[in-house]
């Protein structure tokens, strides 16, 4: 029955979008009380800490690809999917790249379809989805090395 259950693409679609917003709001709710434990302002600890600010970037960007997910076309979610893939891969997001590629797997969509002439916009938005995630992660790696 469990077995079952984890092969319906419904299921698979759903638990994607509660990862992408629970871990998002697991961030934002961990800030939020390291704010209110040190009593300083919120601005105050993101320039305290330089690795938060990167790490509230990526949870916006995941709480921007669950709305995504959520509001797309079904027509559309298998070339979304693949962008997403793309995006979860370069931000090391392993967790995100397994449950979008068993998604993928179950709902038998294919890793990279021909887009559409309807879907220009969908690669301009991951394209800037992708930039800001290569400039954080660039910022992380600046961060560990210095």
């Amino acid at each position: 029955m469990l077995t079952r259950t984890f092969k319906r693409p419904e299921f698979l679609h759903k638990l994607l979008l509660g990862y992408w917003v629970t871990t998002s709001l697991i961030l934002f709710s961990y800030l939020f009380l390291r704010a209110a434990e040190q009593g300083k302002e919120l601005s105050i600890l993101l320039k305290t800490f330089p690795e938060l600010p990167l790490g509230v970037l990526m949870a916006g960007i995941n709480v921007l690809l669950a709305a995504g997910l959520w509001r797309i076309a079904p027509s559309e979610r298998p070339l979304y999917l693949s962008l997403a893939l793309i995006q979860q891969a370069v931000s090391l997001n392993f967790l995100g790249v397994l449950l979008i590629y068993f998604y993928q797997r179950q709902a038998n969509y294919r890793f990279w379809q021909r887009p559409t002439k309807e879907q220009p916009g969908l690669f301009i938005s991951f394209g800037v989805l992708l930039l800001l995630t290569l400039l954080v992660l660039l910022l992380r790696l600046r961060l560990l090395l210095a």
